[in-house]
């Protein structure tokens, strides 16, 4: 009936993940690191929280120790290879924001800035951290949720070697980006 496996098999079947990309204050003067987010979920309605985890190997890992707030951008499907490439490379010797064509505008309630590429952006004050093993898990208060609504593009997702039902629209290794068919 029910058989244990290893964590990597079971992603097979706990899939999909919804795919966002977090714009985190970088070490660098006047610039932002992007890091794309599969570990993310609603965590409270009242106030409206949303909490995402970055493992202990990635530049953000360390910068997210220095911030109180960021942002949390939806990308469309239009954007799957840049968001690949922005889970793929390091911030730390690459200017995604700028090798991915990027346009940066003024948030409404933080000063980390916003994309205006993207299907929607999630301003975040960050409330709380938490190590949970490799991962450092944040918590974020949401002060505001900036959609437009013009870009009808379905939304990334992240799935395994099983993805009957997926469009897979980007990959490399074992990611793969794709929205639903």
């Amino acid at each position: 009936m029910f058989e244990s496996v290893r964590r990597q098999e079971f992603r097979e079947y706990f899939q999909p993940s919804r795919i966002s990309i977090a714009i985190i204050k970088s070490d660098k003067e006047n610039e932002y690191n992007l890091i794309t987010l599969c570990f993310s979920m609603y965590c409270s309605y009242k106030p409206n929280m949303i909490s995402f985890s970055v493992q202990n190997t990635n530049y953000s890992y360390k910068l997210l120790d220095k911030v109180d707030h960021c942002v949390l951008a939806i990308p469309g499907e239009k954007l799957a290879e840049e968001t690949l490439f922005c889970g793929d490379m390091s911030g730390k010797n690459v200017d995604k924001i700028r090798k991915c064509g990027f346009t940066l505008y003024k948030s409404s309630k933080i000063e980390t800035p916003s994309i205006l590429e993207m299907k929607s952006n999630i301003e975040l004050k960050i409330v709380n951290k938490i190590i949970t093993g490799d991962h450092l898990t944040v918590f974020g208060e949401v002060l505001s949720f900036n959609v437009n609504k013009k870009n009808v593009e379905r939304n990334l997702v992240s799935v395994g070697k099983i993805h009957e039902g997926y469009e897979i629209l980007a990959a490399k290794g074992i990611h793969r980006i794709a929205t639903i068919r």
